[in-house]
């Protein structure tokens, strides 16, 4: 029983470990006096103010020219999803009767002829596309994960930092594994 215990508590923490090595980046929308909206991946917080990845640069932005801060999460480009397919000949249709060794197909049913086959594949084709069309729009709506109004005050900036802090890159690959081992050391000391 006692190994049982033990096996299972090792795959736990190998699940938690696995799944806390997957870094996710955050989009960061900041609104400041001196050059208006800056978009970046929020890649570090400090006392002094966040630092911004973005494609071919980082910025550095100080507490006091933030106005807003809105935090997003990023999103994958949406992927072509196949939801109905058309396959007459797949070996669901046919059936192998109990006194028979030829297979015929189910129901009774005769061989689609070559019209009735493109039809169907045209027709799948057409609804594929309509239902993908249809959830594009929504798999690009997203909200806000995180809004704060700093209006250029460094101590409201201070007391939200720790919060903005856990959406960083830098949280992610540095502290994030402090706590998972911390985490780990407690559940060692219960056994």
């Amino acid at each position: 029983m006692k190994a049982i215990a033990i096996a299972f508590a090792v795959s736990l923490l190998f699940a938690i470990n696995l799944s806390a090595q997957q870094i996710q980046s955050y989009d960061a929308f900041i609104q400041t006096k001196s050059s208006g909206i800056v978009k970046g991946i929020l890649y570090h917080v400090t006392d002094a103010g966040l630092i911004l990845q973005q494609p071919d640069s980082v910025v550095a932005i100080d507490a006091a020219d933030i106005k807003m801060i809105k935090i997003y999460a990023s999103t994958t480009p949406y992927k072509y999803k196949k939801i109905f397919t058309y396959d007459p000949w797949s070996d669901d249709n046919y059936e192998t009767k109990p006194n028979q060794i030829v297979r015929t197909r189910k129901w009774n049913e005769k061989d689609p002829t070559f019209q009735e086959e493109v039809t169907g594949h045209i027709a799948t084709a057409a609804i594929n596309v309509t239902a993908n069309l249809i959830a594009l729009p929504f798999s690009a709506i997203r909200g806000n994960i995180f809004k704060a109004k700093i209006n250029h005050k460094t101590d409201r900036f201070k007391k939200i930092k720790n919060e903005l802090y856990y959406y960083s890159i830098d949280y992610q690959v540095h502290d994030s594994g402090a706590e998972l081992k911390k985490a780990n050391l407690l559940v060692n000391k219960g056994n």
